[in-house]
């Protein structure tokens, strides 16, 4: 028996939503899930109002609440603003809390056998699409596949997500194009010697950036 966790994305205006599921809920599984979510709209919006999670903010809450870097970071690169919701402020995050206590009764999967994730998600993925299509969006009178056919055009462009990462730091490259990063030594492209690029310890990789680029 498996634990498991579902990420839930819903656009406010047309009530168009992604679900994703996941084994855990790290760092790496927090942008991964994010990744995943953001495909499926195809698009990524202006603001994102999340959850008070250690993996989106680190300590306090709301306004006050002390971004967590790596989140930070991921959101800087994926081109969104991040919007903590405010403690004890059901209404913040209304719809999408609406939207997943709707989900435990139309279309249930659980109680169910899954012979994996992956059959798990496409079935989830197809119920989605076609709750869309059938359910009515309040704020539009259309439906929400509909009404998300349209939002879908003011969204940001898709960029090239970021790896998923849970450590980002800082670091000065060396005379001799290196950096050292978590015990150890990288090269990287002579050009950038002794200039300050921004290093990710990612799931199978570690990323060097430098101007919003990728460059080892």
């Amino acid at each position: 028996l498996l634990v498991l966790y579902a990420f839930c994305l819903l656009l406010s205006h047309s009530r168009m939503r992604a679900v994703v599921w996941s084994l855990r809920k790290d760092q790496l599984a927090w942008h991964h899930v994010h990744n995943e979510a953001l495909r499926r709209i195809g698009g990524v919006p202006a603001v994102i109002r999340v959850d008070n999670e250690k993996t989106a903010v680190e300590r306090g809450a709301g306004s006050w609440g002390v971004i967590n870097g790596s989140y930070r970071t991921y959101a800087r690169t994926a081109r969104f603003h991040i919007d903590p919701s405010r403690p004890r402020s059901p209404r913040d995050k209304g719809k999408v809390e609406r939207s997943i206590r709707d989900q435990r009764h139309v279309g249930n999967p659980y109680g169910r056998d899954w012979r994996s994730l992956g059959e798990l998600q496409s079935w989830t993925d197809e119920r989605t699409e076609l709750r869309a299509q059938r359910r009515i969006c309040p704020a539009t009178g259309e439906t929400i596949w509909e009404s998300f056919q349209k939002e879908k055009l003011l969204l940001g462009a898709l960029p090239l997500l970021p790896e998923p990462f849970d450590l980002v730091q800082s670091r000065r490259v060396g005379i001799d194009s290196t950096v050292h990063f978590e015990g150890r030594t990288y090269s990287v492209p002579f050009r950038h010697a002794d200039r300050v690029v921004e290093v990710r310890g990612c799931a199978r990789v570690v990323q060097v950036w430098s101007d919003s680029e990728i460059v080892a």
